[in-house]
């Protein structure tokens, strides 16, 4: 079965696509970042799935078990905000399912990053990404 990624609104709960909306509604189980944005997720959707986490406190056997339920369920994976795998631990599930040859399947939709280049005054056909600032005013001075 394939692991859907499924972007998921930035901001404004409307900005959400019907495509996401119709893989939510449709799968086995959903996959998200933390338990609270995920489940209000479902709740607007008036919808009710299985939820499993993926996020910086999940190790190996974590994602084992996650790849474990890829192989025979219709899963969705959702970040808390835009879209999974990007600046994420999303990308650890996706690269073992790759590994497995488990279809990964991607539905776009509100990107942060692009809206801010959308916005910019700048040619934006070539842009560089080194990621996002740290949290740290340290950190971020030395970046």
């Amino acid at each position: 079965m394939p692991l859907f990624i499924v972007a998921t609104p930035i901001g404004n709960p409307e900005d959400i696509t019907l495509r996401a909306i119709k893989l939510i509604r449709e799968c086995d189980l959903l996959i998200g970042e933390e338990r609270k944005p995920t489940s209000q997720l479902l709740k607007a959707l008036g919808v009710q799935k299985p939820i499993e986490l993926l996020n910086e406190h999940s190790d190996s056997q974590d994602v084992e078990f996650l790849l474990g339920e890829c192989r025979s369920k219709n899963v969705v994976l959702v970040s808390d905000a835009g879209t999974p795998s990007f600046q994420d631990p999303g990308f650890l599930l996706v690269n073992s399912c790759r590994s497995e040859n488990i279809t990964v399947t991607s539905a776009p939709g509100a990107s942060s990053l692009m809206s801010l280049l959308s916005m910019s005054s700048h040619d934006i056909r070539e842009f560089y990404f080194a990621g996002f600032l740290p949290q740290d005013s340290e950190a971020q001075s030395k970046k």
